[in-house]
């Protein structure tokens, strides 16, 4: 990785630890889990609704790990950098 690609992805992933730390943030991955917790079974009634429950579900959780995904690509990127 040259010089000028790992400041880039310092600087990527600095400004998303920035985001992280923020009430906003903490207020946006409530929302998410909340929308997950709210999906029922019950509310399902095709297949159709099925496949868009999943997958409001699966980009949920993605959202839900972002924070933890970036913290350890950081950390990898800082080891490397030693």
């Amino acid at each position: 990785m040259s010089p000028d690609e790992r400041r880039e992805l310092e600087e990527y992933y600095g400004e998303l630890i920035k985001m992280f730390n923020s009430k906003g943030w903490e207020y946006f991955l409530q929302d998410i889990q909340d929308s997950i917790d709210y999906q029922r079974l019950d509310d399902i009634n095709s297949l159709e609704e099925l496949h868009q429950a999943k997958g409001r579900i699966t980009a949920g959780r993605n959202i839900l790990a972002l924070q933890a995904s970036v913290e350890a690509a950081r950390e990898s990127l800082d080891e490397s950098n030693s």
